[in-house]
């Protein structure tokens, strides 16, 4: 019935509070909290915008409120229950300040509004504000330190005291003299005859003569002290105004030393990808080369046997020869091209070299081309475009398992990888270690958010890639082992014991904890995503 009439709504539409207003809804909510507490024995525990209702619509009744949903739990979540109301409180504050009317479950506190914008709401007391609304929304708040009680006291303080006009003042004291000097004439008048009345007349007019000097006197403290005041906040505006200033100059170098470091990031970014790309270039020459020989010595196997048809073990002998330019054997321990031109490295402290990237469209093009695989298609008919060189999605792990063994078949029919050797998806526990970071809390790039820029792609509205969807393999920073995208781009999938899990993010992540390393996205066999992909190891120390 009242929900049309809460705080999110004022938020929403923007409302603009005054400073009487302002104090007026944000006491009606404390003093509500504290209520519920001494009725229930316990705080509310479930403060927010939308929780906060107004008895009547508009900003007419901000003296009265209602608080609903309270949050679940007995006495025993006292403590946890009043902090979550301090800070629901400070958050209400806080929005209600910048005007921030984005959904309270996508809402995180951005950085704090500059002084200026504390002061265009609560003039002089900007400041007692501001520092009120970071104390509720200190990350190590705890009751020790500050609690409900202290919060009503702080409230007072900031409660506008009711002012006494000065011109309320002259005109009393000018209203006082006349009356003095009226009885003034009015005993020189009556005076003679009337020793007793002249007397009495002489006292009153003394009285009146000190009322008047005594108001006299109360009015130039006044001025004095509207002086002071006028000063003290002349003094007060020179301060936020050079405050302000100063923060604009920090802001200004801050932006411009970010700039730089950016510009320098991406540049350092560019020759990597341009170095990376140079080798995966030269390294497809090469596959492009010894292909053209093979097809070489095919055709004239064809001619021989042609020519000599009574031969047949000649023409199968130089067929499966291969060529002197043909691709090196992997070795354990060294950086490995394979014949997609995937980069395998090694992984430390394993016997396994992993991919530097996630396995890409045309990889997967090769092994349903060459194994006339024509199972589901739905790697190809994703809801956006795609280039060859990004990662393919939409497939499910059954279907990377089985890319992983015709790979296996492929190579080792080519002798380029043993009969001990084998691509496989990583293991949960190698995902982690390839992301080379001190803690599993951690992020892939280490402990900073958002993200730097040029760490990876991820969800539009909190990093600053250009790319909406799928990006190209290896086009943002590798970490310190040579591995790219490990955080965004795509979800990777890995085995975890005898189910799946994807590790790292997507395209489409935006929460913090679910770019931390520990997070885990459980992935089922014939499970597929637009944002779920996979990367590939070869293991030396495969069991057939």
């Amino acid at each position: 019935r009242l929900y049309r009439n809460s705080v999110q709504k004022l938020i929403e539409a923007k409302a603009v509070l005054r400073r009487e207003e302002f104090f007026t809804l944000v006491n009606a909510i404390v003093q509500a909290t504290v209520e519920f507490k001494k009725i229930c024995g316990r705080s509310h525990g479930n403060i927010k915008a939308t929780n906060v209702l107004l008895a009547k619509p508009g900003k007419s009744a901000l003296n009265e409120v209602v608080l609903a949903d309270a949050a679940p739990g007995d006495t025993s979540k006292s403590a946890e229950c009043e902090l979550a109301d301090l800070r629901g409180i400070g958050e209400i504050i806080h929005r209600l300040v910048i005007n921030e009317d984005r959904e309270e479950e996508y809402w995180t506190i951005p950085p704090p509004p500059t002084l200026q914008e504390w002061v265009s709401v609560f003039g002089k007391d900007g400041e007692a504000w501001h520092n009120l609304c970071a104390r509720l929304l200190e990350p190590d708040l705890s009751l020790r330190n500050y609690n409900l009680g202290e919060l009503v006291f702080d409230l007072k303080r900031l409660q506008q005291k009711p002012k006494i006009s000065q011109k309320l003042l002259v005109a009393s004291a000018v209203g006082i003299l006349l009356l003095g000097v009226a009885g003034v004439f009015a005993i020189k008048r009556f005076g003679s005859g009337h020793s007793e009345v002249n007397a009495d007349a002489e006292m009153r007019q003394k009285q009146a003569i000190d009322q008047a000097a005594r108001l006299s006197k109360e009015k130039r403290s006044a001025e004095e002290r509207a002086e002071s005041e006028a000063e003290a906040r002349r003094v007060a505006q020179q301060k936020m105004e050079s405050n302000a200033k100063r923060l604009a100059e920090e802001k200004r170098l801050i932006e411009e030393r970010a700039a730089r470091e950016a510009k320098a990031g991406e540049e350092a970014r560019r020759q990597s990808v341009t170095a990376s790309q140079q080798k995966i270039e030269e390294q497809e020459r090469m596959l492009k080369a010894s292909e053209e020989r093979r097809l070489a010595e095919e055709a004239k196997a064809q001619q021989l046997a042609a020519a000599s048809p009574q031969k047949p073990v000649e023409t199968t002998s130089v067929v499966e020869s291969t060529p002197e330019s043909a691709l090196p054997k992997a070795t354990l321990g060294r950086e490995w091209f394979n014949t997609l031109g995937m980069r395998l490295i090694p992984l430390p402290d394993s016997k396994i070299l992993i991919c530097a990237w996630e396995t890409r469209r045309k990889d997967y093009e090769q092994f349903v081309k060459l194994s006339e695989q024509r199972g589901d298609l739905s790697w190809r008919a994703t809801t956006f475009k795609q280039g060859n060189s990004e990662p393919v999605v939409n497939v499910a792990p059954g279907e990377a398992v089985t890319f992983c063994n015709w790979l296996t078949q492929y190579e080792r029919k080519q002798g380029l990888i043993s009969k001990t050797q084998a691509y496989r998806l990583p293991t949960d526990a190698e995902w982690t270690r390839a992301c080379d970071v001190a803690s599993a809390s951690a992020f892939a790039w280490g402990n900073t958010l958002p993200p730097p820029t040029g760490t990876g792609n991820f969800a539009q509205w909190c990093s600053y890639d250009r790319f909406p969807f799928t990006a190209p393999v290896a086009g943002f920073q590798p970490n310190a082992l040579g591995i790219h995208d490990l955080a965004g781009n795509v979800w990777e999938i890995c085995r975890d014991g005898s189910t799946y899990v994807a590790r790292g993010g997507s395209w489409q992540t935006e929460l913090p904890e679910q770019l931390q390393v520990l997070f885990r996205l459980r992935v089922l066999s014939g499970e597929r995503k637009q944002d779920v992909g996979f990367r590939c190891v070869l293991d030396f120390a495969s069991v057939d």
